[in-house]
Formats: C-alpha cells, structure tokens, sequence
C-alpha cells in the first residue's frame, strides 16, 4: 500500500508537469500565429474582392485614376497572409506608397480560386502588380516587411 502511494503521488506531479507544459506550448503557439479570424479593411484603406466582377472594377478605377493595380493574393489559413496584413500592409508609409500609385486589391484565394488560376497564383501570400488591362507586370511572392516592400514596388 506504501509502494502504491508513493507510486501515485509520481504520477500526480508528472501529470501537473505535464498540463504545465501543454499550456504553456499552446499559447506560445497562439502567440506566435495569431489569430485565424478575417481581419477587414476598411473601405478608404484597400478594397477586399471575391468576384470576378469586382477585379473588372478595380481595373476600370486603376484606368481613370492613371494607376495600376497591386494585387494582394490570401488564404484564410495562412500565417504569412495574416502578418503581412498586420505588419507590413498597415504601416503607414507601405499605405501611403500603395494609395499614391496603385488601386489596393486584397483577393481571397478560397474565394475566389478562378481570379488566382487566371494569374497563376499557387502560393500565398502573392502580390501582383497590373496594368489598368489586367496584364501583370510584376509578381512578389512570399512576406516581406514594411522597408522591403517599399523598395519591391
């Protein structure tokens, strides 16, 4: 009976190491990853398509604005995507260079997975920049922050 104490009072302290470091796993991986959620842009910062249709008048805007299109292609689980947008995509000076010459773009691949054939786009994140009739004139793949960025585009 002794042998069987002493045998689950082990068991007890390993089993609280154990919870100790599963807790302490996950949340260094939720912090590291962030959150899953869909973030929104608003309106005057980037436009968010899911249609075909919606490209067609981004490029008809980037057309009378004498601009071209930066096309930023997502995808709901993609860990990059999500940085991308919260690091490099909201800093201020990686805005005011995409607003000054470009109609912003942000594509969902899930969503809209015949935009991203159309472009040949099979990894995510992936920018690309049009001219005001679709044709790309240049691909970024991969993130980048918020100085290399300005220095690609």
């Amino acid at each position: 009976m002794i042998y069987y104490n002493i045998f689950m009072k082990k068991c007890s302290l390993y089993f609280i190491i154990f919870i100790i470091i599963v807790i302490i796993a996950l949340s260094g991986w939720f912090s590291i990853n962030g959150d899953f959620e869909k973030e929104e842009a608003s309106e005057s910062e980037f436009n968010i398509i899911d249609t075909a249709g919606s490209l067609s008048e981004a490029l008809q805007k980037a057309k009378t604005s004498d601009k071209q299109v930066f096309a930023v292609f997502e995808s709901d689980t993609c860990t990059y995507c999500h940085q991308l947008r919260q690091n490099t995509l909201n800093d201020a000076q990686v805005m005011e260079k995409l607003n000054e010459s470009y109609v912003v773009v942000i594509i969902n691949v899930n969503d809209s997975p015949e935009i991203a054939s159309k472009y040949n786009v099979y990894s995510t994140p992936t920018m690309l920049i049009l001219d005001s009739e679709g044709n790309e004139l240049k691909s970024i793949e991969g993130y980048y922050g918020p100085e290399d960025l300005i220095k690609m585009i």
